[in-house]
């Protein structure tokens, strides 16, 4: 408290100073927070409010009636102004301005969008609007009862108007024009399009359409309870007429004709086709349907709960006749008759072919089957629960029985006879053959199986997760042995024996042949094989990204490398060392003959080729797109150089130089013999003239 009785408060926060001041009933307030300073004066009526925020700055200011507040954002400015009766609002956006004026009764917006533009007038009870966009303009007036509505887009003009209870519309599109008025009752709409006009009237009761389309005509007169439509179509002519109740059709298609007629209860349809008529008449409960086609006449009466069905086909008869819970049908056929015959639960069906008869009886739960073929009877007994089906063919009988859970199959062929008894969990069947005889037995989790062959036998017994095989050839044993997970296969042929083992991640192959023995052995990464052959040895080595193969052959040795991206390949022939380097790209090969020595070098673009032979030395060098080749020969030196389009030839011989250009279209060759000198020039242009 300060003299005079003017109070002064100062208050520190953390993250805030606040100052207040009031002097003669005029006070002042100072607050300075983190990121925001704001002040506030009030003096007499006046009121004024200064707020600065990190990226808005706002400023009030209040006196009497009249208030304006102006802020400033980061894109944003607005500032509101009241005085009276007026307000008038800007706000300047980033891509948008909008200015906002009310005075008395009247209202005007106005806004500037990036494209596209609006204003809206409102004064008493007028209203108009009018938008002003990218490819489209909108003009919209409202004044007492009356609106309209004009539309501008790019490919479409469209003008509304309403007034009172009339109301017109006109839309003008591409390829099509539309004009709608409606006014008291009365509804007319014109439409006119590429290849079509339309036309729709309205009035009371009445309603006409007329439409003409590129191929087609169409009139539909609706008045009261009648209905009239007219069709004209490119191949075909269309009546309908509905008079109280009784619609009747007719239309006339290219080779069709099609008369319906409806009245009462009664319903009688007339088609003729092609080569077909067609009548169905429907009265009551009955209905009859007569059809006539080229081959083939069919009649269906239907009459209360019976239902009969005559079809007469060029080689075939059908009689249908159903009657309270009886179905009986005939069918006549050219080599064929079938009758069947179903009352109750009583189904009969007998069929006579021409060479077979067919006779199945199903009566209650029992189902008796009895078919004769040319060489062959069968017949099927079904009664509860158990079937049995004997069949007897030309050169084999056969008998199933089922009854319960046992089931028996005994089959008797010309040469074999097999059994198959299952019964509960277990299964044996028996197989006798020519010059076989097999056994299965499955009980439990027990299988076996043995069999016999003329010059074989073969025993399998799998019991648990074990499971064995022993086979006998003629001149061959072989027993495999599985054992939790651990598989061993022994095998024993007339000259080559035969051991596999598995266990764990490791995997050894041994095999002993005639003039061969073989080990391969494969553990985690590494898998190595060793091969004896009867004039050869082969070691090969896999481990991690290396790979080593030595060869030993009778007269050549032969030892690779491989380790990352470098390959080594060493071989030594009878008469010949060879060893090639393959590093980053650049092979190198050198080889060495017996009268030959040869090194090959590619490096980057360029290949470098050195041959030693008895009598002749030969370089070869190509890089870009040179390539030139010296060859020396024991009375002969041969020079070539190939650069662009350029190719030079020099040749010396014992009594002869020789020297070939060619450069562009030219050619020139010039040879010195001993006594004789030659010269040829392909291009005329290039001789000389002395």
């Amino acid at each position: 408290m300060v003299e005079g009785g003017s109070p002064i408060v100062l208050a520190l926060f953390a993250e805030c100073s606040w100052v207040s001041v009031s002097l003669s009933g005029a006070p002042i307030v100072l607050a300075l927070f983190d990121k925001c300073s704001w002040l506030s004066i009030s003096l007499g009526g006046a009121h004024i409010v200064l707020t600065l925020y990190d990226k808005c700055s706002w400023l009030s200011v209040s006196l009497g009636s009249a208030h304006i507040v102006l802020t400033l954002f980061d894109k944003c400015s607005w500032l509101s102004v009241s005085l009276g009766s007026a307000h008038i609002v800007l706000t300047l956006f980033d891509k948008c301005s909008w200015l906002s004026v009310s005075l008395g009764g009247a209202h005007i917006v106005l806004t500037l969008f990036d494209k596209c533009s609006w204003l809206s007038v409102s004064l008493g009870g007028a209203h108009i609007v009018l938008t002003l966009y990218d490819k489209c303009s909108w003009l919209s007036v409202s004044l007492g009862g009356a609106h309209i509505v004009l539309t501008l887009y790019d490919k479409c003009s469209w003008l509304s108007v309403s007034l009172g209870g009339a109301h017109i519309v006109l839309t003008l599109y591409d390829k099509c024009s539309w004009l709608s008025v409606s006014l008291g009752g009365a509804h007319i709409v014109l439409t006119l399009y590429d290849k079509c006009s339309w036309l729709s009237i309205s009035l009371g009761g009445a309603h006409i359409v007329l439409t003409p389309y590129d191929k087609c005509s169409w009139l539909s007169v609706s008045l009261g309870g009648a209905h009239i439509v007219l069709t004209l179509y490119d191949k075909c002519s269309w009546v309908s007429v509905s008079l109280s109740g009784a619609p009747i059709v007719l239309a006339l298609y290219d080779k069709c004709s099609l008369l319906s007629i409806s009245l009462g209860g009664a319903h009688i349809v007339l088609t003729l086709y092609d080569k077909c008529s067609w009548l169905s008449v429907s009265l009551g409960g009955a209905h009859i349907v007569l059809t006539l086609f080229d081959k083939c006449s069919w009649l269906s009466v239907s009459l209360g709960g019976a239902h009969i069905v005559l079809t007469l086909y060029d080689k075939c008869s059908w009689l249908s006749v159903s009657l309270g819970g009886a179905h009986i049908v005939l069918t006549l056929y050219d080599k064929c008759s079938w009758l069947s015959v179903s009352l109750g639960g009583a189904h009969i069906v007998l069929t006579l072919y021409d060479k077979c008869s067919w006779l199945s009886i199903s009566l209650g739960g029992a189902h008796i089957v009895l078919t004769l073929y040319d060489k062959c009877s069968w017949l099927s007994v079904s009664l509860g629960g158990g079937h049995i089906v004997l069949t007897l063919y030309d050169k084999c009988s056969w008998l199933s029985v089922s009854l319960g859970g046992a089931h028996i199959v005994l089959t008797l062929y010309d040469k074999c006879s097999w059994l198959s008894i299952s019964l509960g969990g277990a299964h044996i069947v028996l197989t006798l053959y020519d010059k076989c005889s097999w056994l299965s037995v499955s009980l439990g989790g027990a299988h076996i199986v043995l069999t016999l062959y003329d010059k074989c036998s073969w025993l399998s017994v799998s019991l648990g997760g074990a499971h064995i095989v022993l086979t006998l050839y003629d001149k061959c044993s072989w027993v495999s042995v599985s054992l939790s997970g651990a598989p061993i296969v022994l095998a024993l042929y007339d000259k080559c024996s035969w051991l596999s083992i598995s266990l764990g991640g490791a995997h050894i192959v041994l095999t002993l042949y005639d003039k061969c023995s073989w080990l391969s052995v494969s553990l985690g990464g590494a898998h190595i094989v060793l091969t004896l052959f009867d004039k050869c040895s082969w070691l090969s080595v896999s481990l991690g990204g290396a790979h080593i193969v030595l060869t030993l052959y009778d007269k050549c040795s032969w030892l690779s490398v491989s380790l990352g991206g470098a390959h080594i390949v060493l071989t030594l022939y009878d008469k010949c060392s060879w060893v090639s380097v393959s590093l980053s790209g650049a092979p190198i090969v050198l080889a060495l003959y017996d009268k030959c020595s040869w090194l090959s070098i590619s490096l980057g673009g360029a290949h470098i080729v050195l041959t030693l032979y008895d009598k002749c030395s030969w370089l070869s060098v190509s890089l870009g797109g040179a390539h030139i080749v010296l060859t020396l020969f024991d009375k002969c030196s041969w020079l070539s150089v190939s650069l662009g389009g350029a190719h030079i030839v020099l040749t010396l011989y014992d009594k002869c130089s020789w020297l070939s250009v060619s450069l562009g279209g030219a050619h020139i060759v010039l040879t010195l013999y001993d006594k004789c000198s030659w010269m040829s020039v392909k291009r005329l242009d290039l001789v000389p003239k002395s």
